[in-house]
């Protein structure tokens, strides 16, 4: 069985994982380049020795616990990540045939079709506190690599950024969810929050896995581990962080799949924003070509900084050739210096001799 796990971004995916993980004894695979949390159980990789006795035991990663091997335990056994090229159509199949349970998350949309033995856990969360998260990761990442860090929080609520509206995605998976009927099931951020114990029994029912009932880790180890990936996990006061014309963007791009999740908007009565006056075509037009512009400028910085690492890297290639001319230099000088030393030592050796 493979179950999974979806979300738009900074719904509460890796708090999922986490429970999977901490609750039920399994390792959660991703279709994206990851390391797991492995250290919780205390386990080593493990290389396997015997032939894969099925086709699709060669996509597993594999793990050993002490003197337990993944043979006897199975959820030592994950889909090796990233997986995205991985899962085609008939290892889907293979791994949804097989008894033990995977689980893999994603972003992504979802399949066209899903096979007997496939489930879905969706976590879904409000998307005030998304986007700003959102966007406050896209910077975080973008800092860290070096580049622009200037991402706007009206270019994710538009939906100008990878994976696109959020909106448009929930849209997406919740016409796959109801096609999925039974195999698929709904985690609000709101009931994480609220009850991880009530969400870990809907999870046991959901995937037949024992509910081991311990200790829950609260929110704030969770942010120490990982202060990127659980950021504040708030659920009121989100609005604080947007001015009154993005609110007002919010609920134009995303207010018909809000109210179909049953979440609220804050009251703009008495807002003095005079941009809120705007016909919503026009509004959201005005808003799109800011932000483009906004796009054009970090792609000119962009451009800028790449064409100054360049130069930078030109000059440093010559301070390396020339720091290597000098070095060569040097030498020739000390060995010179030893030459000419030598020949002083001779020549008073010679005057020595001649005296006596």
């Amino acid at each position: 069985m493979i179950i999974y796990i979806a979300s738009y971004p900074r719904s509460g995916n890796a708090w999922v994982q986490q429970m999977i993980t901490w609750q039920f004894r399994r390792l959660v695979s991703s279709v994206y380049q990851t390391t797991f949390p492995t250290e919780s159980y205390q386990v080593q990789p493990w290389v396997q020795t015997t032939p894969a006795k099925r086709p699709h035991d060669q996509h597993l990663l594999r793990y050993s616990n002490r003197s337990v091997t993944a043979e006897t335990e199975p959820w030592l056994r994950l889909i090796n990540a990233p997986c995205m090229d991985l899962l085609t159509e008939d290892v889907r199949r293979e791994f949804a045939a097989d008894p033990d349970v995977y689980f893999v998350k994603t972003h992504e949309r979802p399949f066209a079709k899903y096979f007997p033995g496939e489930k879905v856990i969706y976590v879904v969360r409000h998307p005030g506190p998304v986007c700003w998260s959102y966007m406050s990761l896209l910077n975080h990442e973008n800092a860290d690599k070096g580049t622009i860090e200037d991402f706007t929080l009206d270019e994710v609520v538009l939906g100008r950024v990878l994976f696109g509206s959020w909106s448009q995605f929930c849209e997406t998976w919740l016409q796959a969810l109801a096609a999925l009927g039974t195999a698929a099931m709904t985690i609000d951020y709101a009931e994480l929050k609220q009850s991880q114990h009530q969400v870990c029994l809907r999870i046991e029912e959901f995937t037949g896995l024992p509910y081991e009932r311990r200790e829950f880790l609260k929110f704030e180890t969770v942010h120490q581990m990982n202060p990127v990936s659980a950021r504040a996990g708030t659920l009121l006061g989100w609005e604080t962080n947007y001015l009154h014309y993005q609110l007002r963007l919010l609920e134009l791009m995303h207010g018909m799949t809000m109210r179909k999740l049953g979440y609220v908007m804050p009251s703009l009565a008495d807002s003095l924003d005079l941009s809120l006056k705007l016909e919503p075509k026009d509004f959201i037009q005005a808003v799109e070509r800011r932000a483009q512009h906004q796009e054009e400028m970090r792609a000119a910085r962009g451009a800028q900084l790449e064409d100054f690492r360049k130069v930078a890297s030109a000059n440093r290639e010559k301070a390396d050739v020339r720091l290597s001319e000098l070095k060569r230099h040097i030498a020739l000088l000390e060995n010179q210096h030893k030459r000419t030393a030598a020949l002083e030592a001779q020549l008073r050796q010679i005057g020595s001799q001649k005296t006596h």
